[in-house]
């Protein structure tokens, strides 16, 4: 009975394993998707952004800097900086979310092996214990002979006891 619990319990235990671990891989899945379609969308900007500097500057070449192009042509300079910014941030989001998962497959593999080695070892000790109660053939045979001789001497005894009782109650 306890054997089935602790099987249960161990079978309850590699499913909330299991679990997790399946959770955990849709949620890096998850995450990765959310931060590569925002890489994606901020690629896309910043590569619109580049155009419209590189046509800035080529409006400058061809006519008169004016207050307003410079203005616009800061803005945007400005707008690409900040983006720059935000990928690198976001590139450093994505290694923090890969170390802490790496982490969290090690601690898992760590448990895995933990339960593996406690599951070995119950059952060696098992093994052990059925070993100690099984008795081989030859200890059951040897044991059969000795108690057929006590059976015997038992005889004897009982067979020299009662003719002493009966010479007691004859002398008597």
């Amino acid at each position: 009975m306890l054997e089935l619990m602790i099987k249960m319990a161990l079978c309850l235990f590699g499913a909330l394993v299991l679990g997790f671990i399946i959770a955990w891989l849709l949620s890096k899945y998850l995450i990765e998707k959310k931060y590569l379609k925002r890489v994606d969308e901020l690629s896309a900007h910043l590569l619109r952004s580049e155009d419209a500097v590189k046509k800035l500057k080529e409006i400058n070449f061809n006519r008169e800097e004016n207050v307003n192009a410079k203005e616009y042509n800061k803005s945007l300079l400005q707008k690409n900086i900040e983006l720059e910014t935000l990928l690198k941030q976001n590139k450093k989001e994505i290694n923090d979310l890969e170390r802490v998962l790496i982490k969290a497959e090690r601690v898992i593999e760590e448990k895995n092996n933990k339960i593996k080695f406690l599951e070995n070892e119950h059952k060696r000790e098992n093994l052990e214990e059925v070993e100690k109660l099984v008795m081989t053939k030859d200890q059951f045979s040897y044991i059969e002979v000795q108690l057929l001789e006590y059976q015997k001497k038992i005889a004897k005894l009982e067979e020299i006891n009662r003719k002493l009782e009966e010479k007691c109650l004859v002398n008597k």
